[in-house]
Order: C-alpha cells, then sequence, then structure tokens
C-alpha cells in the first residue's frame, strides 16, 4: 500500500467513530442536574421538561437528579464538571452570577454552554397587608426621608439580596438588609413584623395574597396582567427592570449538533399547549429566551451586581 493510501484509511478510521457518534445521539438516558432540593420552583419547572421530554422521545429516558446546597453551586459544580457528552445539562437561574461575585465560587455562567433561557417571572417587593406604608411612593418617600429605616427580609449574597441593592442604588435611596433565608422565612419575617418588605415573583404574590403579603411594586418593563394594579420601577422613577428566569446550561465544550439539538428539544418543550397552560398557572412566560439573549441578560446583571459586591459582603 503506498503512502496516499495509508493516509486515506488512517483519516477514515478516524472519521467513522466520530460519524456513528453524532449519528447516534441521543441513544442514552439525558440527565437534569437541578441544584435544588425537590419541590421547589426550579424542581417543579424541571420535572414539567423532564415529562415532556420522556412523552416526545428524543431519549430513552429523562431523569431529574436534586444537587442541594450551598446556594446552587453544588448542582451547577456538577453540571460544569461533567462529560461535555450531550447527556447531562442543568437549570439554574442568575444565582450563577451572584455566588461568583460574591467569591463562593470561582466561575459564573462563562464557565458552560447556554442552551437557552425559560421560565421568565417578574419579580418585585412586597410588604404587610397592615404595613402603615399604603403604597410604592409612600414607600420610597419614607426610604429617603429615613435612610436605612425600612429593613429588608433577604439571603445575603443572592439575587434576592443584589436585585433590591440595585434599586436602592438607582433610586438613591438606603436599605437596611437582614439575613433571613429562603421564601418562606421571609414570608414568615415580614408577616411577624421582623421586617418591613422582601422581594418576591408573582406566583409569590399570589400564592401568598391570604396570608396578607401585599405587592408594592415589580421590576417589570409593564404591568403583569396577574396583577394589573402593582406600578413598576419604571412608573415610580426609577430606572431599572429586571426578570427572574431559568438558564438552561450544560457543560463547555459540548459538540455543535448536541447543543444545537438539546435547544431544539427544549423549544420543542415550550411549543406543547399543556406545557404552556401549566407554566401560566405558575404564573411563568412560557417564551424561550435563545442563548445569546440569556447571555446578555446574565452580563447585564453582572455588570450591575460588580460595584455593589463591597456592600454586599457587609451585610449581615
Amino acid at each position: 500500500m503506498n503512502t496516499f493510501k495509508q493516509l486515506i484509511l488512517a483519516a477514515s478510521l478516524c472519521i467513522a467513530p466520530l460519524a456513528t457518534t453524532l449519528a447516534d445521539y441521543p441513544d442514552q438516558p439525558l440527565r437534569i442536574v437541578v441544584p435544588t432540593n425537590a419541590g421547589g420552583s426550579v424542581d417543579n419547572l424541571a420535572r414539567i421538561f423532564q415529562r415532556k421530554i420522556e412523552q416526545m422521545g428524543d431519549f430513552p429516558s429523562v431523569v431529574v437528579i436534586n444537587q442541594p446546597g450551598a446556594g446552587g453551586t453544588i448542582g451547577t459544580r456538577a453540571i460544569k464538571d461533567a462529560p461535555a457528552d450531550g447527556y447531562t445539562i442543568g437549570i439554574w437561574s442568575p444565582g450563577i452570577i451572584t455566588s461568583k461575585a460574591m467569591g463562593v465560587v470561582d466561575y459564573d455562567h462563562t464557565a458552560f454552554t447556554l442552551l437557552g433561557g425559560t421560565g421568565r417571572t417578574e419579580i418585585g417587593m412586597g410588604i404587610l397587608d397592615e404595613s402603615p406604608i399604603k403604597d410604592a411612593d409612600a414607600f420610597l418617600e419614607k426610604a429617603r426621608a429615613e435612610p436605612g429605616s425600612i429593613v429588608v427580609a433577604t439571603n445575603i449574597g443572592l439575587p434576592v439580596h443584589f436585585i433590591p441593592m440595585m434599586f436602592a442604588d438607582e433610586a438613591e435611596v438606603e436599605f437596611k438588609f437582614v439575613q433571613i433565608g429562603g421564601g418562606a422565612k421571609r414570608l414568615a419575617s415580614i408577616l411577624g413584623g421582623h421586617t418591613d418588605t422582601a422581594l418576591f415573583s408573582v406566583s409569590e404574590f399570589k400564592q401568598y395574597e391570604e396570608s396578607g403579603l401585599r405587592p408594592l411594586f415589580l421590576y417589570a418593563t409593564e404591568r403583569d396582567d396577574a396583577l394589573p394594579d402593582t406600578p413598576t420601577a419604571l412608573e415610580l422613577g426609577v430606572d431599572m427592570s429586571i426578570s427572574v428566569f431559568r438558564v438552561w446550561l450544560a457543560p463547555a465544550g459540548i459538540g455543535e449538533a448536541e447543543s444545537a439539538r438539546l435547544q431544539s428539544i427544549l423549544q420543542d418543550v415550550l411549543k406543547d399547549e399543556d406545557v404552556r397552560q401549566e407554566l401560566a398557572g405558575l404564573s411563568i412566560d412560557a417564551d424561550w429566551i435563545p442563548a445569546d439573549t440569556a447571555r446578555d441578560m446574565l452580563d447585564d446583571m453582572n455588570a450591575r451586581t460588580e460595584p455593589l459586591i463591597d456592600a454586599a459582603r457587609s451585610a449581615k
């Protein structure tokens, strides 16, 4: 065999396994890593996708793996360190930005392949219905007249902390932030009169309505249909709008073909009318956020977060 034929044979041997692999994908179970306990909002969204992807039959099976702890960083690290073969993906929140900002981890969204975003939901500040602060204008007036007098229940170093900080910075007011914990604990703190306000999603406002929680304003670009009487921060003259969404992640280095297939599958889930109705019932926007748009949104949050890091680290 001459040298030219040997080179052709060697090249074909190298290419053949790759072609076979791509042609067979996906032929293994899909693992969806969720960095929270079962039963929370992130887990619920992941399981809606799990059920539909299984029905679609693209993968032999779909497994949700809950890996909670350390503000979600145990789960995100598991996604980051998984093989980049298209069989492990995960879902998380803008907390991937704040975890790095607070020095909890040394990576952010740039350490992953971003597949896109789903589950956009509007968020805002809530207050006890019986509070003497009757509306958003009175809230701002008090914050400006008495710096530090409004106590915000939060979870230090997470988006529920940084987003009200961004608002305070933009509105040129000062809040007092107190470490309380997760959403149920923040609600209990407000209802018990220990703190004045905290950040909640629209779905949480609806869920907690009968308990005595009242929305003050949203960080949305326009009023939400579920809370038509609740103004936006923009209406208050504060130039800030931000929505929370869930970002779908894959390990860095995943092949373009696998990435494109996964993005297509995730988008197909959102085209299903039953899925869209289920999400609507949770006050979650069912529209797909393309990877580039999701990256821009996370980049913007990172830029807003950086100037507030020192103040966030000093909070207790």
